[in-house]
């Protein structure tokens, strides 16, 4: 089987239409696709992007610098009080409990839905007989 793939190029169109035209008596299949840019060639987009991924761009570098600023001269200012080896990284006690941190809240977000898919009752006591 072959098929055919006819691109038109049409301005007035916002959405990319795809249709099915038909199919030749030797099993050939005939499809249209209609839009403003479907040939990349003859587009006049100015941008690559949208501004929204724009700022996810920013937000994640701002996110990065700041990272880099906080553990290079939290490591600068524990070294300059005597730290040594791990304790040049500030906060490590809680960098290393991060990981634990985070599956506990996620634990604990999941855990009323884990009872009402199990239609389990939760009480706040243990019950009496």
């Amino acid at each position: 089987k072959k098929s055919i793939v006819k691109f038109i190029e049409d301005i007035s169109v916002n959405n990319v239409n795809f249709s099915y035209t038909g199919e030749q008596p030797n099993g050939t299949f005939n499809f249209e696709i209609i839009g403003k840019c479907v040939n990349p060639k003859n587009c006049q987009h100015t941008s690559s992007g949208s501004i929204v991924g724009d700022i996810g761009f920013a937000i994640i570098f701002i996110v990065i610098i700041c990272a880099g600023l906080y553990f290079g001269l939290g490591a600068l200012v524990m070294h300059l009080r005597g730290a040594k080896g791990l304790e040049l990284i500030p906060h490590f006690q809680f960098w290393t409990d991060l990981p634990f941190l985070v599956r506990d809240g996620c634990l604990w977000s999941v855990h009323p839905c884990i009872h009402r898919c199990r239609n389990e009752k939760e009480t706040a006591y243990a019950e009496l007989m």
